[in-house]
């Protein structure tokens, strides 16, 4: 797929650790005004579906779902 560009190790690996053991993570997050921030989840829903990839977590700090995108 053109401007496809897969997640490295660096990134899945921990990711579905933490989800399969139902970890909770630390993550840094990027808002639709590009600020960043860092956030405590709970990742509850993942999705794979070319070409993007999908986090839903429940985010400790804002008390609120969020929702993650990682694609081309």
């Amino acid at each position: 797929m053109s401007g496809y560009a897969r997640p490295g190790q660096a990134v899945v690996r921990p990711l579905l650790e933490a989800f399969t053991q139902q970890r909770i993570m630390i993550i840094q997050y990027r808002d639709a005004d590009d600020a960043s921030s860092r956030r405590t989840i709970e990742a509850q829903y993942l999705c794979y579906s070319l070409p993007a990839w999908y986090v839903m977590a429940w985010d400790r700090v804002r008390d609120d779902v969020r929702a993650t995108c990682r694609h081309a």
